[in-house]
């Protein structure tokens, strides 16, 4: 479903592009190896349950190829798997975001053979030719990635401003969508809760009102005797965040905002401040509903919707010359579409939804 590789302990890449039963996508990144011995450790999150936007096999499988000057290496049976046994994934009120984490960090890493699939063996890019010699298509086409990978940016800091027994709330500023990594004591308990905004018996208010309660979605860490430091997989949709449990043990809170890279070539500013702020909260929007695709919201749904996309593309295309992530959302949809002439309504999807 997703992997992290790092080399040497270095973040490299994560990936794979999001694509769906008719296109999937591989990844092509440089990296520095170091002489003598390199440690090379791609993380793998396999989902057997919802999340309705990103393509499932039944089984983990990674495939991975370097190439240096001297020789071609590949994943083989002469590599190392573990089963982190103590991460586990539970569905959120919604399927249509990554479940969030309950993580036992001493629980044990249970050692596995690696097993090559031979389908795998006759994996194939699409540059490489798409048929066999009978005219059959390869179990395993696939295809580059068709947008520019996402790194995640700028760490955000985020300044606590509510307490009180036993919990801790931060704010970011604004809304974002970002990779998250928290320092997080030894022989600890803690809860972390990502929200949008504050709530109050009668509904959302004023989203930067911090007189109600936090409501969301949230990850479980139990630490053993070490201290560590815990990155949720997957990127994280939120303004505020409350820690709860033992607040003192999460010693430092990074976020590392994650987004499609849009380069913008356009720009606003008229006399009155009042659409001068409306178009910079409208430059944030964009940025957190751009990803591999984009989306209508990424706190509640991370799927890419026809009408949402047409809006927020055509807004795109106001501000960036960039038009790659626009012809992969058109593309998506036009392998949507089903015998009868409909396209589905959000896609790529693991199930049918037509409006």
């Amino acid at each position: 479903t997703r992997y992290i590789l790092y080399i040497n302990g270095k973040y490299i890449c994560e990936g794979p592009c999001r694509g769906h039963e008719k296109s999937r996508y591989y990844d092509s990144v440089e990296a520095e190896l170091k002489e003598g011995i390199n440690d090379i450790c791609v993380k793998v999150m396999h989902l057997g349950i919802a999340f309705t936007t990103v393509f499932k096999t039944p089984m983990p499988m990674v495939a991975f190829e370097a190439v240096t000057e001297d020789e071609v290496f590949i994943s083989d049976e002469t590599w190392k798997c573990k089963y982190l046994s103590g991460y586990k994934f539970y569905n959120s009120a919604f399927y249509t975001i990554c479940p969030y984490e309950k993580v036992d960090a001493g629980a044990e890493a249970v050692e596995l053979p690696v097993v090559i699939e031979k389908a795998f063996e006759s994996c194939t890019f699409k540059s490489d030719g798409y048929y066999n010699v009978c005219g059959c298509v390869h179990p395993f086409v696939l295809e580059k990635r068709p947008i520019p990978m996402i790194y995640p940016g700028a760490e955000t800091v985020l300044k606590p401003i509510k307490s009180g027994d036993g919990f801790v709330e931060y704010d970011a500023g604004e809304y974002m969508t970002a990779k998250m990594k928290f320092d997080i004591a030894s022989n600890s308990n803690v809860t972390i809760t990502y929200s949008e905004c504050y709530e109050f018996e009668d509904g959302k208010k004023k989203r930067d009102d911090s007189n109600g309660f936090l409501n969301g979605y949230s990850d479980y860490v139990k630490t053993a005797d070490e201290d560590i430091v815990y990155e949720p997989f997957w990127f994280r949709a939120f303004r505020f965040i409350r820690i709860e449990g033992d607040c003192e043990a999460v010693r430092s809170i990074k976020a590392y905002r994650c987004n499609y890279p849009i380069d913008f070539k356009g720009s606003f500013e008229c006399s009155d401040e009042n659409y001068n702020k409306m178009f910079d909260i409208s430059i944030n929007t964009m940025l957190c509903c751009a990803h591999e695709i984009v989306v209508d919201c990424p706190f509640y749904e991370q799927q890419q919707y026809d009408m949402d996309s047409a809006i927020e593309h055509a807004v795109m295309m106001r501000m960036t010359d960039d038009r790659r992530l626009v012809k992969k959302c058109i593309r998506d949809f036009a392998e949507s579409q089903k015998p009868s002439g409909l396209l589905c309504a959000q896609y790529p999807s693991t199930y049918t939804q037509i409006i």
